[in-house]
């Protein structure tokens, strides 16, 4: 990847702008290649490996140094373009969410020990009939977090309840609407385990309109600091990801390779 002409711009594309975790991705990896004098440019695909692939080869085009991407959910037999990815003449480094490509440069949180983290914190308060709110794209994050929900519950000898876990789309209006049919339920859970910010925003707004109190008729547990947390009473338990410092990270390890080279990664 050592190539002699630089443009000095980087391409940072991300899923979804309207969540507030990824700005928060960007503005950390916008903190350190501006140190770098290096340029970012921002693209947003709206969770459309389509628009990914369009982004990627704009970028290409015009001859960016590298790359931060963070994937949209993968579309079923698009093979093709995960090994145009692997190929690209310009280096890829990933954030937030791993596609099924082996030995890749990423920078990724432990999402099943925050799964487990944010279970295990709802049985110790008691509960034993705990629900999940999750995303059905098949994207890593996701299937781990739920992973780690499993993991906790099977620990602590609770059985698995199937109505109790329910997958969408990553929107507010999803999360309304899981969360009006979990509230509606004949054997309704006490404690809910939402593992994406915009759906968590959502159920609030389903216990609100049900008339109920969290925590004292529900406990929630939410995913990522998301300023809006702060507004609930009382405030909400979420599990924090170091949004800024996965930006930071990833950048610096993508100016490493442009640097050394990508062997030069432990």
């Amino acid at each position: 990847y050592l190539k002699t002409k630089r443009t000095l711009t980087i391409g940072i594309i991300v899923p979804d702008i309207t969540n507030p975790f990824f700005p928060i991705v960007f503005r950390g990896a916008e903190s350190v290649v501006k140190q770098e004098d290096y340029t970012i440019i921002l693209c947003n695909t709206f969770e459309d490996e389509y628009e990914e692939m369009r982004y990627l080869s704009i970028l290409e085009a015009k001859k960016v140094d590298g790359i931060l991407l963070i994937k949209a959910p993968p579309r079923s037999g698009n093979e093709q373009y995960m090994q145009k990815l692997k190929n690209l003449p310009v280096p890829i480094v990933y954030v937030d969410r791993l596609p099924k490509l082996q030995d890749i440069p990423a920078v990724v949180a432990d999402n099943i020990g925050g799964g487990y983290a944010a279970t295990t914190h709802l049985i110790k308060l008691g509960h034993r009939n705990i629900a999940i709110i999750t995303v059905q794209y098949p994207l890593s994050v996701h299937r781990e977090r739920l992973h780690g929900y499993v993991n906790a519950l099977r620990e602590h000898n609770i059985s698995i309840n199937k109505f109790y876990i329910k997958k969408g789309i990553p929107t507010i209006e999803e999360g309304i609407s899981l969360g009006h049919s979990l509230l509606n339920m004949k054997d309704r859970p006490t404690a809910i385990f939402a593992t994406n910010n915009k759906m968590t925003i959502g159920l609030m707004r389903a216990l609100e309109m049900a008339g109920l109190d969290c925590p004292q008729d529900i406990s929630v547990v939410g995913y990522d600091d998301f300023d809006w947390e702060n507004v609930f009473h009382p405030r909400l338990t979420v599990v924090a990801q170091p949004a800024y410092q996965m930006g930071q990270t990833a950048a610096q390890l993508l100016i490493k390779i442009l640097r050394d080279g990508v062997d030069s990664l432990p």
